[in-house]
């Protein structure tokens, strides 16, 4: 099974980056396959500039901007599923 690579994009005191940072830590533990990398955006905002972001939070899969905002498990579960 090949690597999916999560991008997290966050930002301090962001309530729907807290929601989804549970769920992906959750899926974490499910996906062996999975490499999760959390991405705080004022220590690089750099990176909200490679990929556009206007705000947060924002998951990127395998280099691709997958969701904005908050997202449902049963969602980010899916487009997993999908990758297979």
């Amino acid at each position: 099974m090949e690597r999916i690579r999560f991008e997290f994009f966050t930002m301090p005191g962001c309530p729907n980056c807290l929601s989804m940072e549970k769920i992906l830590n959750s899926l974490q533990l499910e996906y062996s396959n999975m490499d999760l990398e959390e991405i705080n955006l004022i220590d690089y905002p750099e990176e909200a500039s490679r990929y556009g972001i206007m705000a947060c939070p924002v998951l990127a899969i395998n280099g691709k901007v997958a969701f904005v905002g908050g997202a449902k498990e049963k969602d980010i579960r899916q487009y997993v599923e999908a990758l297979a």
